[in-house]
């Protein structure tokens, strides 16, 4: 079924298109796979009515889950490099002093990963390169400066384009380091509380996800979470009363968040482990309404210390990743990842469609209380029509951070698999 092409067929009634010679843009077929999701879609649109035959039930999923699963597993899992040489070997003029390759016109050497060099090929005589493994690289240079790379492959091998966490933009990562003007940021693997377990699936909230992917190099294969991912509240507010009867997600209590969003606030994105916008409001109990004349509590300006009273949760102190950074790494990423390039904009296309929809996103008052608990609350944060979500380009901190929060937790959600709902459509099948 995947290796099948067909025609691309235009006009009313439908013929089979043709291309002039030379015409760059003009396609004559399409392979199935090029297709199949925009096709598993539409199965999903059909599946998900009430007046869905049963045998299409395998296609029953979202476009977020279709569209968006290539973003969501190689961000995490996959750092792109580029060849270096400079960081293996020693460039410099035909026989100088400590030089181990001869220098070409851009100060790198002409060389592999192995470090071998070849002078001619630093001429530039085509063909004349035999540097890698003895296999001649034509009119190019093998492992020339510039050339993609496994990371750990060789010393010569550089980060081009670094994976990131998504659990990094919300929960945070700990700063490994107290030294001023320094940092290391760690992703941490352990999980957090969830929401509604054996109501919503287990979703994940480890470093990586989702558990069939072995995430090398990030912290060993991903946590899964107890319930669905917990919402995303704005920021610890000390006004009186503001957790008191929560009538939107901003004022949950049992939503995580930061203690300021003040960027000159010492706890800029701070919050500590395992806690809630609630921990630091007085007699605060999970799962309990506040009483009338509550307040959080927190020290103004001063630097958290998740051992002290700033609140009730003892652990570490973690940074969120601010949008403005992950929104360019993740653009950085996805100029050199293939899949995830091209995934992107259809999967940003599927959020804010999805979004838009009200049966999708109820309102506040009108969701349970499980609902409102977990990233199903954030949905409605998404629908912002003047800064549509993106995930390669900066947008408000608060809301880019809660809008991802509801994209991580939907994805969590995702069931039935693409191979089951293509099953569906072959050939032997009764229905077909």
């Amino acid at each position: 079924m995947s290796s099948t092409a067909a025609p691309v067929m235009a006009g009313d009634p439908l013929a089979q298109i043709t291309c002039e010679d030379g015409d760059p843009i003009c396609i004559t077929s399409m392979p199935f796979d090029s297709m199949w999701k925009q096709m598993h879609a539409a199965a999903s649109l059909e599946a998900n009515k009430e007046s869905a035959p049963s045998w299409l039930a395998d296609c029953k999923s979202t476009a977020i889950c279709i569209y968006c699963t290539d973003v969501l597993l190689n961000v995490p899992t996959v750092s792109h490099g580029v060849l270096d040489p400079t960081a293996a070997v020693n460039p410099g003029a035909a026989g100088a002093a400590g030089a181990t390759c001869i220098a070409n016109g851009y100060g790198t050497c002409c060389t592999g990963a192995d470090g071998a060099t070849d002078a001619a090929c630093c001429a530039g005589a085509a063909g004349s390169c035999t540097i890698t493994a003895g296999v001649p690289s034509g009119d190019f240079i093998q492992n020339a400066p510039g050339d993609s790379c496994t990371i750990g492959s060789s010393a010569a091998c550089v980060v081009r384009a670094p994976n990131f966490n998504w659990r990094d933009a919300l929960y945070g990562a700990k700063n490994s380091t107290t030294a001023w003007g320094t940092s290391n940021y760690v992703s941490m693997v352990a999980d957090e509380d969830g929401v509604g377990p054996n109501l919503w699936a287990d979703s994940f909230t480890g470093v990586c996800a989702p558990t069939s992917v072995s995430c090398t190099g990030t912290g060993g294969t991903m946590k899964v979470g107890n319930g669905a991912t917990r919402c995303m509240g704005e920021v610890v507010t000390t006004e009186l009363d503001y957790y008191v009867s929560p009538d939107e997600v901003a004022k949950n209590p049992e939503c995580i968040a930061p203690v300021s969003v003040d960027s000159g606030n010492i706890n800029y994105n701070k919050r500590c482990a395992n806690s809630r916008a609630g921990d630091s409001v007085q007699n605060f109990v999970s799962g309990t309404d506040l009483n009338a004349g509550v307040s959080a509590v927190l020290a103004n300006n001063d630097d958290l210390d998740c051992d002290t009273a700033d609140t009730t949760s003892l652990g570490d102190v973690y940074e969120i990743t601010p949008s403005t950074v992950w929104a360019d790494i993740i653009n950085n990423f996805t100029r050199f990842d293939t899949p995830a390039k091209e995934a992107l904009p259809y999967c940003e296309e599927a959020v804010n469609d999805h979004v838009a929809l009200d049966a999708n996103c109820k309102e506040y008052s009108q969701q349970t209380d499980i609902e409102k608990n977990s990233f199903y609350a954030n949905c409605d944060n998404c629908n912002n029509p003047f800064a549509p979500f993106t995930f390669s380009v900066p947008g408000p901190e608060v809301g880019y951070r809660q809008c991802l929060n509801f994209w991580y937790g939907h994805m969590g959600q995702c069931s039935g698999s693409s191979d089951a709902c293509k099953d569906v459509f072959q050939i032997g099948r009764a229905h077909v």
